[in-house]
Protein backbone atom coordinates (compact mmCIF):
# COMPACT_ATOMS: atom_id res chain seq x y z
CA UNK A 1 0.00 0.00 0.00
CA UNK A 2 1.93 2.84 -1.50
CA UNK A 3 2.35 5.51 1.38
CA UNK A 4 -0.80 3.42 3.81
CA UNK A 5 -3.07 2.61 -0.02
CA UNK A 6 -6.59 0.58 1.13
CA UNK A 7 -7.41 2.77 3.80
CA UNK A 8 -5.74 5.79 3.26
CA UNK A 9 -8.12 5.53 -0.22
CA UNK A 10 -10.73 6.93 1.24
CA UNK A 11 -10.14 8.93 4.57
CA UNK A 12 -7.31 10.64 1.96
CA UNK A 13 -9.65 11.23 -0.84
CA UNK A 14 -9.51 14.79 -0.67
CA UNK A 15 -5.58 14.19 -2.10
CA UNK A 16 -8.37 14.87 -5.22
CA UNK A 17 -8.86 11.83 -1.38
CA UNK A 18 -4.78 -14.74 21.57
CA UNK A 19 -3.29 -17.96 20.68
CA UNK A 20 -0.25 -19.40 22.05
CA UNK A 21 3.05 -16.99 21.24
CA UNK A 22 4.87 -17.57 18.20
CA UNK A 23 3.24 -20.88 17.52
CA UNK A 24 5.71 -23.63 16.63
CA UNK A 25 3.03 -25.73 16.64
CA UNK A 26 2.52 -24.77 13.16
CA UNK A 27 2.24 -27.98 10.81
CA UNK A 28 3.62 -28.21 7.59
CA UNK A 29 0.88 -27.96 4.92
CA UNK A 30 -0.36 -30.98 2.88
CA UNK A 31 0.65 -29.57 -0.73
CA UNK A 32 -1.42 -29.80 -3.38
CA UNK A 33 -0.62 -31.44 -6.94
CA UNK A 34 0.44 -28.37 -8.76
CA UNK A 35 -0.26 -28.17 -12.65
CA UNK A 36 3.12 -27.55 -14.30
CA UNK A 37 4.39 -24.52 -14.95
CA UNK A 38 7.80 -23.09 -16.56
CA UNK A 39 10.26 -20.34 -14.61
CA UNK A 40 10.96 -19.59 -10.98
CA UNK A 41 8.30 -18.99 -8.20
CA UNK A 42 11.28 -16.80 -5.98
CA UNK A 43 11.17 -13.47 -8.09
CA UNK A 44 13.89 -10.78 -7.48
CA UNK A 45 12.16 -7.31 -6.36
CA UNK A 46 13.88 -3.91 -7.10
CA UNK A 47 14.60 -1.33 -5.04
CA UNK A 48 13.72 2.46 -5.94
CA UNK A 49 13.90 5.99 -4.62
CA UNK A 50 16.65 5.08 -2.37
CA UNK A 51 14.86 2.23 -0.84
CA UNK A 52 11.39 3.45 -0.10
CA UNK A 53 9.60 1.48 -3.11
CA UNK A 54 9.94 -1.55 -4.29
CA UNK A 55 8.97 -3.05 -7.82
CA UNK A 56 8.59 -6.35 -9.51
CA UNK A 57 8.28 -7.71 -13.02
CA UNK A 58 5.20 -8.39 -14.42
CA UNK A 59 4.18 -9.27 -18.09
CA UNK A 60 0.98 -7.76 -19.54
CA UNK A 61 0.52 -10.11 -22.84
CA UNK A 62 3.76 -9.39 -24.42
CA UNK A 63 4.80 -6.38 -22.88
CA UNK A 64 6.81 -6.55 -19.73
CA UNK A 65 6.12 -3.52 -16.33
CA UNK A 66 7.48 -2.71 -12.89
CA UNK A 67 4.86 -3.02 -10.31
CA UNK A 68 4.73 -2.29 -7.14
CA UNK A 69 3.93 -5.25 -5.17
CA UNK A 70 1.69 -4.18 -2.50
CA UNK A 71 -0.07 -6.03 0.40
CA UNK A 72 -2.31 -3.22 1.28
CA UNK A 73 -4.27 -3.39 -1.79
CA UNK A 74 -5.62 -5.69 -3.92
CA UNK A 75 -6.05 -4.41 -7.83
CA UNK A 76 -3.50 -4.65 -10.28
CA UNK A 77 -3.48 -2.14 -12.89
CA UNK A 78 -0.92 -0.44 -15.04
CA UNK A 79 -0.96 2.94 -16.81
CA UNK A 80 -1.81 2.95 -20.38
CA UNK A 81 -0.05 4.91 -23.18
CA UNK A 82 -1.55 8.41 -23.64
CA UNK A 83 -2.77 8.42 -20.05
CA UNK A 84 -3.48 11.76 -18.16
CA UNK A 85 -1.80 12.84 -15.48
CA UNK A 86 -3.19 15.16 -13.10
CA UNK A 87 -2.92 16.88 -9.80
CA UNK A 88 -4.96 17.21 -6.74
CA UNK A 89 -6.74 20.16 -8.00
CA UNK A 90 -7.62 18.19 -10.95
CA UNK A 91 -5.10 20.62 -13.13
CA UNK A 92 -3.55 18.91 -16.32
CA UNK A 93 0.05 18.12 -15.40
CA UNK A 94 2.64 16.36 -18.55
CA UNK A 95 3.11 12.81 -18.05
CA UNK A 96 6.69 13.06 -16.85
CA UNK A 97 5.11 14.58 -13.64
CA UNK A 98 3.49 11.02 -12.26
CA UNK A 99 6.58 9.67 -12.85
CA UNK A 100 5.79 6.70 -14.48
CA UNK A 101 7.61 4.72 -16.71
CA UNK A 102 6.97 2.49 -20.09
CA UNK A 103 2.88 2.65 -20.82
CA UNK A 104 0.69 -0.39 -21.52
CA UNK A 105 -0.60 -0.68 -25.55
CA UNK A 106 -3.56 -3.29 -25.44
CA UNK A 107 -2.33 -6.19 -26.99
CA UNK A 108 -3.86 -8.92 -29.15
CA UNK A 109 -4.90 -10.99 -25.91
CA UNK A 110 -6.33 -7.72 -23.96
CA UNK A 111 -10.33 -8.05 -23.79
CA UNK A 112 -12.09 -4.94 -22.47
CA UNK A 113 -15.48 -5.21 -19.78
CA UNK A 114 -17.86 -2.96 -21.39
CA UNK A 115 -20.20 -2.73 -18.29
CA UNK A 116 -17.59 -2.02 -15.49
CA UNK A 117 -14.97 0.55 -15.36
CA UNK A 118 -11.80 0.55 -12.88
CA UNK A 119 -11.43 3.01 -10.01
CA UNK A 120 -8.98 2.63 -7.00
CA UNK A 121 -7.80 5.19 -4.41
CA UNK A 122 -4.66 4.96 -3.01
CA UNK A 123 -3.09 7.66 -0.41
CA UNK A 124 -0.99 9.33 -3.24
CA UNK A 125 -4.12 9.32 -5.36
CA UNK A 126 -6.76 8.00 -7.50
CA UNK A 127 -5.91 5.74 -10.60
CA UNK A 128 -9.00 5.42 -12.93
CA UNK A 129 -9.73 3.77 -16.48
CA UNK A 130 -10.76 0.44 -18.20
CA UNK A 131 -11.52 -2.79 -17.05
CA UNK A 132 -10.26 -5.54 -18.82
CA UNK A 133 -8.96 -9.31 -19.36
CA UNK A 134 -5.18 -9.54 -20.26
CA UNK A 135 -2.76 -12.78 -19.98
CA UNK A 136 -0.75 -12.17 -16.64
CA UNK A 137 2.56 -13.73 -16.32
CA UNK A 138 4.93 -13.03 -12.89
CA UNK A 139 7.68 -15.27 -11.99
CA UNK A 140 7.11 -17.38 -14.85
CA UNK A 141 3.68 -18.33 -13.67
CA UNK A 142 0.71 -17.65 -16.16
CA UNK A 143 -3.04 -16.57 -15.52
CA UNK A 144 -4.83 -16.46 -18.61
CA UNK A 145 -7.81 -13.68 -18.94
CA UNK A 146 -6.91 -12.04 -15.35
CA UNK A 147 -9.44 -9.04 -14.45
CA UNK A 148 -6.95 -5.87 -14.64
CA UNK A 149 -7.10 -2.31 -14.93
CA UNK A 150 -5.74 0.03 -17.67
CA UNK A 151 -5.20 3.01 -15.87
CA UNK A 152 -6.14 6.04 -18.15
CA UNK A 153 -6.18 9.22 -15.45
CA UNK A 154 -4.20 9.43 -12.35
CA UNK A 155 -3.51 11.68 -9.42
CA UNK A 156 -1.03 9.09 -8.35
CA UNK A 157 2.46 8.73 -8.97
CA UNK A 158 5.21 6.31 -9.49
CA UNK A 159 9.31 6.21 -9.22
CA UNK A 160 10.58 6.46 -12.41
CA UNK A 161 10.84 2.87 -13.32
CA UNK A 162 7.65 1.73 -12.22
CA UNK A 163 4.00 1.76 -14.21
CA UNK A 164 1.59 0.26 -11.94
CA UNK A 165 0.50 -1.67 -8.84
CA UNK A 166 0.63 -5.42 -8.13
CA UNK A 167 -2.36 -6.09 -5.40
CA UNK A 168 -1.57 -8.93 -2.84
CA UNK A 169 -4.41 -8.17 -0.65
CA UNK A 170 -8.00 -9.59 -0.33
CA UNK A 171 -10.82 -9.78 -3.15
CA UNK A 172 -12.95 -7.74 -1.19
CA UNK A 173 -10.71 -4.44 -1.99
CA UNK A 174 -10.87 -5.11 -5.44
CA UNK A 175 -11.60 -2.17 -7.38
CA UNK A 176 -14.54 -2.88 -10.31
CA UNK A 177 -17.69 -0.29 -10.61
CA UNK A 178 -20.32 -0.76 -12.70
CA UNK A 179 -20.05 2.14 -15.17
CA UNK A 180 -21.60 5.25 -14.01
CA UNK A 181 -21.09 3.87 -9.91
CA UNK A 182 -17.63 5.20 -9.50
CA UNK A 183 -17.69 8.13 -6.95
CA UNK A 184 -14.29 9.56 -7.29
CA UNK A 185 -14.03 10.82 -3.82
CA UNK A 186 -14.56 7.72 -2.67
CA UNK A 187 -13.78 5.00 -4.72
CA UNK A 188 -14.18 1.91 -2.42
CA UNK A 189 -17.87 2.60 -2.49
CA UNK A 190 -20.19 0.80 -5.10
CA UNK A 191 -17.59 -1.87 -5.82
CA UNK A 192 -18.24 -5.17 -7.45
CA UNK A 193 -15.08 -7.95 -6.89
CA UNK A 194 -13.15 -10.12 -8.64
CA UNK A 195 -10.04 -12.53 -7.64
CA UNK A 196 -6.68 -10.54 -7.34
CA UNK A 197 -3.89 -12.38 -9.53
CA UNK A 198 -2.66 -14.99 -6.59
CA UNK A 199 -6.16 -16.03 -5.81
CA UNK A 200 -6.33 -16.63 -9.14
CA UNK A 201 -3.34 -18.54 -9.50
CA UNK A 202 -4.19 -20.77 -6.41
CA UNK A 203 -7.72 -21.80 -8.07
CA UNK A 204 -6.02 -22.54 -11.14
CA UNK A 205 -4.07 -25.38 -9.37
CA UNK A 206 -0.54 -22.99 -10.40
CA UNK A 207 0.69 -21.89 -6.70
CA UNK A 208 0.20 -22.78 -3.23
CA UNK A 209 -2.23 -20.30 -1.32
CA UNK A 210 0.50 -18.19 0.10
CA UNK A 211 3.62 -15.78 -0.81
CA UNK A 212 6.82 -14.58 0.83
CA UNK A 213 8.06 -11.11 1.09
CA UNK A 214 11.77 -10.24 1.71
CA UNK A 215 12.68 -6.86 1.34
CA UNK A 216 16.48 -5.57 1.16
CA UNK A 217 17.47 -1.96 2.26
CA UNK A 218 19.48 0.01 -0.04
CA UNK A 219 22.77 1.50 1.13
CA UNK A 220 23.01 5.51 1.95
CA UNK A 221 22.68 7.69 -1.36
CA UNK A 222 22.10 4.73 -3.45
CA UNK A 223 18.78 5.22 -5.95
CA UNK A 224 18.51 2.06 -7.48
CA UNK A 225 19.15 -1.54 -6.64
CA UNK A 226 18.98 -5.38 -5.20
CA UNK A 227 15.32 -5.15 -3.42
CA UNK A 228 14.86 -8.67 -2.51
CA UNK A 229 12.21 -10.92 -3.20
CA UNK A 230 8.74 -12.20 -3.50
CA UNK A 231 8.01 -16.14 -3.61
CA UNK A 232 4.74 -18.07 -4.91
CA UNK A 233 4.13 -20.20 -2.57
CA UNK A 234 8.06 -20.51 -1.68
CA UNK A 235 10.49 -19.00 1.03
CA UNK A 236 12.90 -16.91 -0.42
CA UNK A 237 17.10 -17.48 -0.31
CA UNK A 238 17.34 -14.99 3.22
CA UNK A 239 18.98 -16.57 6.03
CA UNK A 240 16.52 -16.14 8.75
CA UNK A 241 16.02 -17.51 12.30
CA UNK A 242 14.69 -20.78 12.92
CA UNK A 243 11.77 -19.01 15.19
CA UNK A 244 8.76 -18.89 13.52
CA UNK A 245 5.67 -16.24 14.71
CA UNK A 246 2.54 -17.31 13.80
CA UNK A 247 -0.32 -14.20 13.51
CA UNK A 248 -3.56 -14.40 12.39
CA UNK A 249 -5.39 -12.08 10.00
CA UNK A 250 -7.70 -10.20 12.39
CA UNK A 251 -10.90 -7.86 10.25
CA UNK A 252 -9.98 -4.76 10.36
CA UNK A 253 -11.81 -2.86 13.23
CA UNK A 254 -11.01 0.71 11.79
CA UNK A 255 -12.77 -0.36 8.49
CA UNK A 256 -16.61 0.63 8.36
CA UNK A 257 -18.87 -2.36 7.63
CA UNK A 258 -20.36 -0.26 4.58
CA UNK A 259 -17.44 -0.58 3.25
CA UNK A 260 -17.58 -4.72 3.07
CA UNK A 261 -21.03 -5.58 2.21
CA UNK A 262 -22.33 -5.22 5.67
CA UNK A 263 -20.28 -8.51 6.73
CA UNK A 264 -17.66 -7.86 9.05
CA UNK A 265 -14.76 -10.14 7.58
CA UNK A 266 -11.00 -9.54 6.46
CA UNK A 267 -10.25 -6.69 4.63
CA UNK A 268 -6.34 -6.53 5.12
CA UNK A 269 -3.86 -7.78 6.09
CA UNK A 270 -4.26 -7.25 9.92
CA UNK A 271 -2.48 -8.30 12.96
CA UNK A 272 -2.70 -7.97 16.84
CA UNK A 273 0.84 -5.79 17.87
CA UNK A 274 1.53 -6.60 21.86
CA UNK A 275 3.63 -3.99 22.83
CA UNK A 276 6.47 -1.64 21.48
CA UNK A 277 9.26 -1.17 22.70
CA UNK A 278 12.01 1.53 22.39
CA UNK A 279 15.29 2.65 23.88
CA UNK A 280 18.98 3.94 24.05
CA UNK A 281 21.25 2.07 22.61
CA UNK A 282 22.62 1.21 26.22
CA UNK A 283 19.47 0.78 27.63
CA UNK A 284 18.64 -2.76 29.11
CA UNK A 285 15.27 -1.80 30.15
CA UNK A 286 13.57 -0.18 27.17
CA UNK A 287 10.66 1.85 27.37
CA UNK A 288 7.51 -0.04 26.63
CA UNK A 289 3.83 0.70 25.47
CA UNK A 290 1.93 -2.76 25.96
CA UNK A 291 -1.52 -0.81 24.79
CA UNK A 292 -2.44 -3.51 22.29
CA UNK A 293 -3.50 -2.07 18.98
CA UNK A 294 -4.12 -3.62 15.30
CA UNK A 295 -1.56 -2.89 12.48
CA UNK A 296 -1.93 -3.47 8.76
CA UNK A 297 1.24 -5.53 7.21
CA UNK A 298 2.11 -3.16 4.03
CA UNK A 299 4.71 -3.59 1.69
CA UNK A 300 3.89 -0.46 -0.11
CA UNK A 301 4.55 1.78 2.54
CA UNK A 302 7.74 3.15 3.23
CA UNK A 303 6.53 4.34 6.78
CA UNK A 304 5.53 2.58 10.35
CA UNK A 305 2.37 4.27 11.05
CA UNK A 306 2.05 3.93 14.84
CA UNK A 307 0.21 5.86 17.72
CA UNK A 308 1.48 9.45 18.17
CA UNK A 309 1.99 8.53 22.50
CA UNK A 310 4.67 5.40 20.86
CA UNK A 311 6.14 7.97 17.65
CA UNK A 312 6.93 10.76 20.00
CA UNK A 313 9.03 9.44 23.02
CA UNK A 314 10.71 7.87 20.02
CA UNK A 315 11.28 11.16 18.33
CA UNK A 316 12.51 12.66 21.35
CA UNK A 317 15.09 9.89 22.11
CA UNK A 318 16.67 11.16 18.14
CA UNK A 319 19.95 12.92 18.34
CA UNK A 320 19.16 15.43 17.36
CA UNK A 321 15.89 14.91 18.25
CA UNK A 322 13.19 15.08 15.91
CA UNK A 323 9.76 16.62 15.44
CA UNK A 324 6.57 15.58 13.49
CA UNK A 325 6.11 18.92 10.90
CA UNK A 326 2.07 18.99 11.29
CA UNK A 327 1.63 20.13 7.88
CA UNK A 328 3.76 17.92 6.16
CA UNK A 329 2.91 14.74 8.32
CA UNK A 330 6.81 14.51 8.16
CA UNK A 331 9.89 14.45 10.85
CA UNK A 332 12.65 15.26 9.19
CA UNK A 333 16.45 14.24 10.54
CA UNK A 334 20.02 14.56 9.74
CA UNK A 335 20.65 11.88 7.66
CA UNK A 336 23.42 10.93 10.32
CA UNK A 337 21.49 11.35 13.69
CA UNK A 338 21.17 8.62 15.99
CA UNK A 339 18.21 6.55 16.47
CA UNK A 340 17.09 4.51 19.55
CA UNK A 341 16.83 1.01 19.38
CA UNK A 342 12.82 0.22 18.36
CA UNK A 343 10.78 -3.10 18.89
CA UNK A 344 7.62 -4.42 17.75
CA UNK A 345 6.36 -7.50 19.61
CA UNK A 346 3.86 -9.82 17.92
CA UNK A 347 2.48 -12.91 19.83
CA UNK A 348 5.13 -12.64 22.34
CA UNK A 349 8.52 -12.31 20.12
CA UNK A 350 9.77 -8.61 19.83
CA UNK A 351 11.45 -7.78 16.57
CA UNK A 352 13.87 -4.65 16.16
CA UNK A 353 14.98 -2.66 13.89
CA UNK A 354 18.07 -1.87 12.49
CA UNK A 355 18.61 1.75 13.33
CA UNK A 356 19.09 3.17 9.37
CA UNK A 357 15.99 1.40 9.13
CA UNK A 358 14.48 4.56 11.21
CA UNK A 359 15.56 7.11 8.86
CA UNK A 360 14.36 7.29 4.84
CA UNK A 361 16.60 9.16 2.57
CA UNK A 362 14.15 11.32 0.28
CA UNK A 363 14.85 12.09 -3.55
CA UNK A 364 16.31 15.22 -2.72
CA UNK A 365 18.68 13.60 -0.50
CA UNK A 366 17.55 15.23 2.75
CA UNK A 367 16.28 12.76 5.11
CA UNK A 368 13.25 11.86 7.55
CA UNK A 369 11.81 9.68 10.02
CA UNK A 370 10.38 6.41 9.24
CA UNK A 371 7.69 6.33 11.55
CA UNK A 372 4.05 8.61 11.51
CA UNK A 373 1.31 9.16 13.51
CA UNK A 374 -1.24 6.74 12.72
CA UNK A 375 -3.41 7.05 9.73
CA UNK A 376 -6.92 8.80 10.45
CA UNK A 377 -9.87 8.56 8.88
CA UNK A 378 -14.06 7.27 9.29
CA UNK A 379 -13.52 9.06 13.17
CA UNK A 380 -10.66 6.00 13.57
CA UNK A 381 -7.14 5.29 13.27
CA UNK A 382 -5.45 2.68 11.61
CA UNK A 383 -2.01 1.97 12.20
CA UNK A 384 1.04 0.33 9.41
CA UNK A 385 3.79 -2.19 9.92
CA UNK A 386 5.56 -0.84 6.25
CA UNK A 387 9.03 -1.25 5.01
CA UNK A 388 11.04 -0.52 8.13
CA UNK A 389 9.27 -3.89 9.93
CA UNK A 390 9.52 -5.04 6.77
CA UNK A 391 13.18 -4.98 5.88
CA UNK A 392 14.33 -6.92 9.05
CA UNK A 393 12.00 -10.04 8.55
CA UNK A 394 10.90 -13.08 5.80
CA UNK A 395 7.16 -12.38 6.00
CA UNK A 396 4.36 -14.93 4.64
CA UNK A 397 1.39 -14.07 3.83
CA UNK A 398 -0.58 -16.97 3.80
CA UNK A 399 -4.51 -16.24 2.43
CA UNK A 400 -5.03 -20.16 2.78
CA UNK A 401 -5.26 -19.96 6.67
CA UNK A 402 -5.59 -16.61 6.86
CA UNK A 403 -2.29 -15.96 8.88
CA UNK A 404 1.26 -14.10 8.41
CA UNK A 405 4.18 -15.79 9.72
CA UNK A 406 7.14 -13.75 10.29
CA UNK A 407 11.10 -14.64 11.08
CA UNK A 408 14.14 -12.55 11.70
CA UNK A 409 16.65 -11.98 9.07
CA UNK A 410 19.45 -12.71 10.18
CA UNK A 411 21.52 -9.64 8.63
CA UNK A 412 17.96 -7.48 10.36
CA UNK A 413 17.28 -6.13 14.20
CA UNK A 414 17.15 -9.61 15.69
CA UNK A 415 14.17 -11.17 17.85
CA UNK A 416 13.56 -11.58 21.58
CA UNK A 417 11.39 -13.06 23.58
CA UNK A 418 9.15 -10.29 25.00
CA UNK A 419 10.21 -9.08 28.18
CA UNK A 420 13.88 -10.16 27.80
CA UNK A 421 16.86 -7.58 28.17
CA UNK A 422 18.87 -9.01 26.08
CA UNK A 423 18.67 -9.69 22.37
CA UNK A 424 20.19 -10.39 19.21
CA UNK A 425 22.88 -7.69 18.34
CA UNK A 426 22.43 -6.30 14.95
CA UNK A 427 23.36 -7.77 11.74
CA UNK A 428 23.01 -11.48 13.51
CA UNK A 429 19.65 -12.15 13.72
CA UNK A 430 18.93 -14.82 16.43
CA UNK A 431 21.13 -16.93 18.32
CA UNK A 432 19.52 -19.78 16.94
CA UNK A 433 20.59 -20.88 13.74
CA UNK A 434 19.84 -20.07 10.42
CA UNK A 435 17.73 -21.19 7.79
CA UNK A 436 16.60 -20.93 4.18
CA UNK A 437 14.59 -23.98 3.83
CA UNK A 438 11.38 -23.46 1.88
CA UNK A 439 9.70 -25.27 4.97
CA UNK A 440 6.67 -23.08 6.22
CA UNK A 441 7.96 -23.41 9.71
CA UNK A 442 11.29 -24.54 11.49
CA UNK A 443 10.20 -25.66 14.69
CA UNK A 444 12.56 -24.88 17.85
CA UNK A 445 14.63 -27.93 18.49
CA UNK A 446 13.01 -28.14 22.62
CA UNK A 447 9.58 -27.75 20.57
CA UNK A 448 9.95 -30.31 18.31
CA UNK A 449 8.50 -33.20 19.92
CA UNK A 450 5.63 -31.77 20.75
CA UNK A 451 5.46 -30.66 16.97
CA UNK A 452 5.87 -34.33 15.90
CA UNK A 453 3.23 -35.49 17.89
CA UNK A 454 0.75 -32.85 16.85
CA UNK A 455 1.65 -33.96 12.87
CA UNK A 456 0.79 -37.16 13.66
CA UNK A 457 -2.38 -36.32 15.29
CA UNK A 458 -3.11 -34.56 12.00
CA UNK A 459 -2.00 -37.01 9.75
CA UNK A 460 -4.07 -39.60 11.84
CA UNK A 461 -7.11 -37.45 11.60
CA UNK A 462 -6.61 -36.60 7.58
CA UNK A 463 -6.55 -40.69 6.78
Amino acid sequence: MKFSKAFLAVSLASVALTNQVGSSNVLPIRRRQLQSRAGSSVIPLKAADFGTIFDVEVSFGDQKFLLIPDTGSSDIWVVGTGFECFDSNQTVLPQSSCRFANTYNKSATFHEIHNETFGAGYGTGIALGLLGYEDIALGGVTVRQQTVGVVNMTTDTGDTINSGILGLGYPILTSAHAVGALDITNPLANRTNYDPLLYSMHKQGLIEPWFSIALNRLPRNTTIGDGGYLGLGELPPVPHSDIVVTAPVEVTEAIPIALTNGVRQITEWTLAVDSVLWGGASNSSPAANSTRFQAVVDTGSPFNYLPPEIVDPIHALFSPPATMDAATGVAPTPCDAKVPKLGVTIRGQTFWHLDQDLILQTPDGSCISALKYTAQGYGSGLNFLGDPFLKNVVSVFDFGKDEMRFMARQDGGGVSTAGATNRSSPGGGSSSSSNTSDGLTVQPLMEAVAAFSLFVAALAYAV
